[in-house]
């Protein structure tokens, strides 16, 4: 949505190439539904941040959601080891 708005083919096809190798593990760290509702609230916020133009939100809210993700998924690989 973000990228699609952005109309840039170079972060198009760059979003796409990542895409296609984190899937697997952003599949994963989202499996429970309490991450679910977690991530769809920080994707929430990091619209707000990009409406209201506002960088130092927008990097905040980039920062904790790429971090919360990171934990969940490490916390899923654990589980399934």
């Amino acid at each position: 949505m973000i990228v699609t708005a952005a109309a840039n083919p170079t972060l198009q096809k760059m979003l796409r190439s990542l895409d296609s190798r984190v899937r697997r593990a952003r599949f994963i760290a989202n499996l429970s539904e309490r991450r679910w509702a977690e991530a769809v609230a920080e994707h929430r916020e990091i619209l707000e941040a990009l409406a209201a133009r506002n960088a130092a939100d927008l990097r905040e809210c980039l920062r904790r959601h790429l971090a919360n993700k990171f934990r969940a998924l490490r916390r899923r690989l654990t589980e399934i080891a």
